[in-house]
């Protein structure tokens, strides 16, 4: 039973953050649980959870990495780059979305502005999943 919590308890932690911290350890405690359903003692069960919650680690860390970075690189890429409103963007009315480069991006006027559709902006930060504009000239 206590795999079993450990497993939600890290499942939970996991879908609260975007870092992948916790999904080893549900490997580990899925493993460990598995040996608790066949009567293996409670040292083999944590001896269990504990290699292979390293070994999944050392194997797939360095390819969760390699992709964590990859939209990171993508954020800040966009930063300069020219996008046209596609919902009226108004900070009041919380509401707003760009297109740039095929993606729709949530904007908010870095002015505090109403820019309508159509019009050409350019990103000047980005926090989170908005992008901050202001109109072109």
């Amino acid at each position: 039973m206590l795999w079993l919590i450990v497993i939600c308890v890290c499942l939970v932690l996991e879908a609260m953050t975007t870092a992948l911290i916790c999904i080893w350890f549900c490997i580990g405690a899925l493993f460990a649980f598995i040996a608790y359903c066949l009567n293996a003692s409670l040292l083999v069960q944590s001896i269990l959870f504990v290699l292979t919650t390293l070994f999944s680690l050392i194997l797939t860390k360095p390819l969760v990495k390699k992709y964590q970075n990859t939209p990171r690189r993508e954020v800040n890429s966009i930063i300069g780059v020219d996008g046209i409103v596609i919902e009226n963007i108004d900070n009041i009315e919380n509401s707003g979305q760009i297109k740039i480069n095929g993606q729709i991006w949530t904007a908010k006027s870095i002015d505090n502005s109403i820019i309508t559709k159509d019009t050409i902006v350019i990103v000047h930060k980005v926090e989170g999943v908005k992008a901050f504009v202001e109109e072109k000239k």
